[in-house]
């Protein structure tokens, strides 16, 4: 059965413990987008570029933060992953048929300065990233405009941000 192939990220790199896609930032040496999309999943997923095709760029997606991801789609036959344990804690094969299932939580959050609100000297959760067992940087706020969440749960993990954004533009494309 086809999966998308997730990545919880090592804790000692940046968004430690996070739920993402395979990816990274552009070199100059990569020449395109695409070619960094293999690299990347060359070098997190520990599978040869050679083994994986490209099917076509799903769009380019804007972070809360204002980030620009080019976003391409691919397949690989290869079952064989040796993930870099530098950057990749595990990695998680969650089956397309079975995210297209999936209902998400949808969470409305205004996180312009924090995820906490001061009323009357007390203070009120308006994200309950802790809850969601989101790493602790996100515990008490970071910078991003208004905006509507989604979060997936699978196997114990919670799939959310942009990754969440991505998976739900792919289903919208897979159900066109």
């Amino acid at each position: 059965k086809e999966c998308i192939i997730l990545r919880k990220r090592a804790e000692n790199i940046r968004q430690g413990g996070e739920i993402s896609l395979p990816g990274g930032f552009f070199e100059e040496e990569d020449i395109t987008e695409e070619n960094t999309v293999l690299r990347e999943c060359e070098e997190e997923l520990g599978i040869s570029k050679s083994t994986i095709k490209i099917i076509g760029k799903l769009g380019v997606f804007i972070t809360a933060t204002e980030m620009k991801i080019d976003v391409f789609v691919g397949r690989t036959e290869n079952k064989k992953f040796n993930p870099n344990r530098d950057e990749v804690e595990k990695l998680i094969f969650l089956p397309v048929e079975e995210f297209l299932k999936m209902k998400s939580e949808e969470h409305h959050i205004n996180v312009e300065f924090s995820v906490y609100e001061e009323i009357d000297g007390n203070k009120k959760v308006i994200f309950p990233a802790k809850e969601l067992n989101l790493p602790e940087i996100y515990h008490n706020g970071w910078k991003g405009k208004k905006r509507k969440l989604h979060i997936y749960k699978y196997e114990g993990e919670v799939i959310w941000g942009i990754t969440s954004s991505i998976l739900r533009k792919f289903a919208e494309k897979i159900r066109d």
